[in-house]
């Protein structure tokens, strides 16, 4: 009887797994078309972001085909004005289940931002202010104690 769970543990960790692997790891890697005369005005973000193409599988049969190339432009389209991806890593990620799972590509990194591009400046603290439709009216990046005062504000 012994034997019997044991085999049922094994089968059920065989069919319940997943594995992720990197890829490769890239300086700058990026699907738009980049004026690289204007490489002086980009700037690095503040935080790093994400994009991912992923696809499921129905009894060992993929509902698609997942991109690099797409989870490339999904994490550049995250972040406003973003033209690149900068000192990031790409991964390949799968799991499955009894009867499904899923494959995915994963890219992650620093944004690149040519400014002229973002609706609005980048800092560390901003301030945005929005029309009825969601359109912003104004912005301007604030300082620290600009921030805390508004805040301040705010929560009264």
């Amino acid at each position: 009887m012994k034997k019997i769970y044991q085999f049922f543990f094994i089968f059920l960790i065989a069919c319940i797994s997943g594995c992720t692997q990197r890829m490769f790891n890239f300086t700058f890697i990026s699907t738009k078309e980049i004026d690289l005369s204007r490489a002086g005005n980009f700037e690095k973000y503040t935080r790093t972001t994400r994009g991912i193409d992923e696809i499921y599988w129905v009894v060992f049969l993929p509902l698609g085909i997942p991109h690099i190339e797409k989870a490339i432009d999904k994490a550049i389209d995250n972040t406003p004005g973003a033209i690149a991806i900068t000192h990031g890593t790409v991964y390949s990620k799968t799991w499955w289940a009894i009867f499904s799972g899923a494959s995915s590509y994963v890219v992650e990194g620093t944004p690149l931002i040519d400014p002229s591009l973002s609706a609005a400046p980048i800092g560390k603290y901003n301030y945005c202010q929005l029309d009825r439709k969601g359109e912003i009216v104004y912005s301007s990046v604030l300082s620290e104690e600009e921030f805390k005062r508004i805040k301040d504000k705010v929560l009264k």
